[in-house]
């Protein structure tokens, strides 16, 4: 059985996303709840962030997690959430070095980096 489609992720421009963000991915499986990666932040924090989705009255919601087809990696996953993004708190050991909450788009870890 082949499971490959296509996900078109639109999140939409506010304060934290001045940009906004509209992309399109080959994905292979169902999407599937995720709430903690390893990752690693444009500041240097690596480590576990916990991550959750955002509408835009900022309310949380599920991220969700896919396997998509990555033509450098392989499969990866793509992690998403609403149409403001996601929200990603630093959970790791010690203080982080940049801010302990992140608003990105969307974020792309390896299959082994989904903790949660």
């Amino acid at each position: 059985m082949d499971n490959r489609g296509t996900l078109e992720l639109i999140v939409d421009a506010h304060d934290a996303v001045p940009e906004g963000c509209s992309r399109r991915f080959k994905t292979r499986g169902a999407a599937l709840t995720v709430t903690r990666i390893y990752w690693e932040s444009d500041d240097g924090d690596e480590g576990p962030f916990d991550v959750v989705g955002l509408t835009a009255d900022d309310t949380e919601i599920a991220a969700q997690r896919v396997d998509i087809e990555d033509s450098s990696a392989g499969i990866s996953v793509l992690v998403y959430g609403g149409d403001h993004g996601l929200r990603l708190r630093w959970v790791g050991p010690g203080a982080p070095r940049g801010p302990a909450e992140i608003v990105e788009p969307y974020v792309v870890v390896g299959p082994g980096e989904v903790l949660a």
